[in-house]
């Protein structure tokens, strides 16, 4: 991460200071965690169309998404049930 001197042009730089190396190295790793939890298949159900509507619907009341709140739902159940 780099960067510019107040006043400075832009050829002239300097590395940031060590906070920011550490907060990008954090932003980083993250980033690898995340890659290693990726979506890479899907599961498709058949449900009513007013109950997909209304579940849609309250998902966004509540501030989430619908895929999410299926996911949560999965690992809650596996994590109950494979005991």
């Amino acid at each position: 991460l780099i960067h510019f001197l107040p006043g400075a042009k832009k050829t002239e730089y300097c590395r940031s200071p060590p906070f920011f190396e550490c907060v990008s190295h954090l932003v980083y790793e993250f980033g690898k965690a995340k890659k290693a939890n990726k979506k890479d298949s899907q599961l498709i159900i058949r449900i009513s169309g007013a109950e997909r509507d209304a579940f849609v619907s309250l998902c966004e009341d509540l501030d989430t998404s619908a895929a999410r709140e299926v996911r949560k739902f999965i690992r809650g159940f596996i994590k109950e049930n494979s005991e």
